[in-house]
């Protein structure tokens, strides 16, 4: 948010160097996860048919580059907004019926987190396995807080539980496609916003993970709604914007650790500017954000009885370098659908067979040894196959937790036949799968090329460090692509101020006097 208070003047030519060396870096990173994905695929859980993807590829790309240069002339009025609220209602309406179509008996974290919120809602006790659960991942306590809120309210209502908790990620994409709408007009690009709307249906609002309920939607939200603060405080500082930026922020660091990011490279653009106005509002926002973590922190462990005092009793939460020991170790295997530092199981028993006293040191030396086996050529392969590979799926690991891939439609017949395009065990879903990679790999390779023409300014430098930060976290630390999702509507904006400018951009030749 306070990033918008320097758009233009000395601060934005005296940080044009490094801004044009960050917009460089994350522009041929992309442009290398899209060559490889259509050349030389690194696979999500299932292999897209490869045809469908270069077609969809080079059609999503043109139609971006078209829409791109229709959408660049400036515009904006009533007539903008209502269309902003029309993709709100249409966009919404189709996720609704596609999160319906897309219901499998999932498992794996979503599972156990909803079974425990369905418990704690009829006023039961937890057992033992899933306070050992929550004990070692603390931070999924405010999701068990959210759904267990959701399936009480839901219930006054008739609604079942699984209603209860889907309804909520439903809104969730309409929150992002406000959110995303309202920033393109913010932005003074309003005409931009019938199509990053759709793309954000087609990506989001239509990926089976919506049916899944966990974390990765309200993050997306959250993600979505700081970004739009951020374009109305680069047009007009607003307090009320402002600190609505950093209390969404705040929930989604609360719910997605690492959406720190975003924080970070905002307060990185700010001390930039080495002006002591800026930097005070950043220290302000900061504190809204990190109030908002410990707030919502607190009132999980109220809710749901599992505060940390609780947690404690019962064992200590996994160390950092457990999930850097799991994101640094190189399975080796020979497969078409080969995981780089994902979720290991084996991983996760052996860090509960540690003494939580030295647990952290063995998992450091662990991770240390993971690493300098490799060597410099090995760790370069390595880490850069882990970037593209997260980076590549368009899919964001859409029903490839646990067995989900294999479940079948929660529908009854002759519904379920209905979901073959929208479950991953569907005969039609692989090219399903097929045309929505090349939606997105023609918007990553649009934006890619976006940013290798773009001029700096303190707003797209700081949404594009923080796509860059998110690349080093996904690099080192446990991944899948599903983690990128929640950076979707980020990487949108990106595409819209890099392609297409703002209108608070002045002319060159009036920098220049």
């Amino acid at each position: 948010m306070v990033a918008g208070m320097v758009v233009g003047g000395g601060e934005a030519r005296a940080g044009a160097p490094v801004g044009r060396v960050l917009h460089v870096t994350l522009g041929v990173g992309l442009l290398a996860a899209v060559v490889v994905a259509l050349v030389a695929p690194l696979n999500s859980w299932m292999a897209f048919p490869r045809a469908a993807v270069w077609a969809t590829t080079a059609a999503a790309s043109g139609l971006l580059v078209w829409w791109l240069c229709r959408a660049g002339r400036p515009g904006g009025g009533g007539t903008e907004r209502r269309t902003v609220w029309l993709g709100v209602v249409v966009g919404t309406a189709v996720t609704a019926v596609h999160a319906a179509l897309a219901l499998v008996p999932f498992g794996w974290d979503a599972r156990r987190i909803f079974e425990s919120a369905g418990t704690l809602a009829g006023g039961g006790a937890l057992p033992e396995e899933a306070l050992v659960y929550f004990a070692r991942y603390p931070h999924n306590v405010r999701l068990l807080a959210l759904e267990q809120g959701a399936i009480e309210a839901g219930g006054v209502v008739g609604l079942p539980a699984l209603a209860s908790v889907l309804v909520p990620h439903v809104l969730c994409v309409a929150v992002v496609l406000w959110a995303l709408g309202r920033a393109c007009v913010e932005l003074g690009r309003p005409r931009a916003s019938p199509l990053v709307q759709a793309l954000a249906t087609v990506l989001v609002g239509l990926s089976p993970n919506v049916a899944v309920p966990y974390t990765d939607l309200p993050a997306a939200a959250a993600v979505a709604v700081a970004a739009a603060a951020m374009a109305r405080c680069v047009r007009s500082w607003h307090w009320g914007w402002a600190v609505l930026g950093a209390v969404a922020m705040g929930l989604g660091v609360a719910l997605k650790p690492y959406a720190v990011v975003l924080v970070v490279a905002a307060v990185l653009v700010v001390l930039g500017t080495r002006r002591l106005r800026p930097v005070l509002v950043a220290g302000m926002l900061g504190l809204v954000v990190a109030g908002t973590v410990a707030a919502v922190s607190t009132a999980s462990g109220a809710v749901t009885g599992l505060s940390q005092e609780r947690l404690a009793e019962v064992g200590q939460p996994f160390p950092a370098e457990h999930f850097l020991a799991m994101g640094t170790w190189d399975s080796q295997e020979e497969s078409v659908v080969r995981r780089w530092g994902a979720y290991r199981q084996e991983q996760v028993d052996a860090t509960a067979a540690m003494e939580p006293a030295t647990r952290a040191a063995r998992l450091r030396e662990q991770a240390w040894e993971q690493v300098a086996e490799r060597g410099l050529s090995g760790n370069a392969r390595f880490f850069g196959a882990k970037a593209v590979w997260v980076w590549g799926d368009g899919t964001f690991w859409a029903h490839g937790e646990g067995a989900d891939g294999v479940a079948p439609s929660s529908l009854p017949q002759p519904w379920s036949s209905l979901a073959d395009a929208s479950r991953g065990a569907g005969l039609l879903y692989p090219w399903r799968a097929g045309l929505v990679q090349g939606v997105w790999l023609g918007v990553v390779l649009s934006t890619a090329v976006a940013l290798l023409r773009a001029r700096p300014d303190p707003l797209l430098t700081t949404w594009v460090l923080a796509l860059g930060g998110l690349t080093a976290y996904l690099m080192i630390f446990e991944a899948r692509p599903r983690y990128v999702l929640a950076f979707v509507p980020l990487l949108l904006l990106v595409l819209v101020r890099a392609g297409l400018g703002s209108a608070d951009h002045r002319p060159a030749t009036r920098e220049a006097r």
